[in-house]
């Protein structure tokens, strides 16, 4: 996934709304609207996150994110699907037979397993980058510190529309990667949508959504525990 790294910048979510002045992001420098941005999303309720990647690494991921509760969502990499929801720190995952292609399991496992959540080790997850989805929180603060930084070379982009908002562009890089964050130019400025390009030559765009929504992640019921399926 390697989108996330960058689009972690606000998976937090941010305000509930535009109060503000819609001159307010001309009147602030880069590292203050990305500062307000990371401040602005730490009191969200929600927030949906749709990433599309191109190149060698395709991948389509959708995400709800529910501070202080999990995430969940979907994920197609190369037409390998999967749901998955990080709930009280476990994350589980559900998926066809293909999704277990190549995994070295028994076949007559992959077949008991499929359709069904799976409970993955905290070993698993962490080995397999599953982890890092649920670490919104520390994406956030990640890839905040590295745009403030002045190795980040972050600047303002201009104003454009972008799903009938007005948004000001900041490109920069973070955890190496290069993009820009579209954020409202209105307070609290929080994300519209975010490019990246990806070291493969593919790109990396996302939308957020549905800011502040009532939602709620939960871990599923009977869910099979691999590490006790496997001994």
């Amino acid at each position: 996934m390697p989108a996330l790294a960058f689009a972690g910048l606000a998976l937090l979510g941010a305000g509930c709304g535009s109060s503000g002045s819609e001159s307010s992001a001309s009147s602030k420098s880069p590292t203050e609207l990305i500062e307000a941005a990371g401040n602005a999303s730490k009191s969200a309720k929600s927030v949906k996150l749709n990433v599309h990647v191109t190149g060698a690494a395709a991948t389509n991921i959708e995400i709800l994110n529910v501070p202080n509760q999990g995430v969940e969502g979907k994920i197609d990499v190369k037409g390998r699907q999967a749901e998955f929801i990080v709930a009280g720190g476990t994350f589980y995952l559900k998926g066809g037979e293909q999704l277990f292609a190549g995994s070295g399991a028994p076949s007559g496992l992959t077949s008991e397993l499929k359709g069904k959540w799976i409970k993955i080790p905290g070993a698993d997850a962490q080995s397999g980058g599953l982890t890092q989805v649920g670490d919104l929180a520390g994406l956030l603060d990640k890839n905040i510190s590295e745009l403030k930084s002045s190795k980040s070379h972050l600047t303002k982009t201009g104003e454009t529309t972008i799903n009938g908002k007005k948004v000001v562009g900041l490109t920069g890089t973070a955890n190496g990667q290069k993009g820009t964050i579209f954020v409202e130019a209105a307070e609290p400025h929080y994300p519209v949508a975010l490019e990246a390009s990806e070291a493969n030559g593919g790109n990396a765009k996302a939308t957020f959504e549905d800011w502040n929504a009532n939602a709620e992640v939960k871990a599923p019921a009977n869910a099979v525990d691999l590490q006790s399926l496997l001994g």
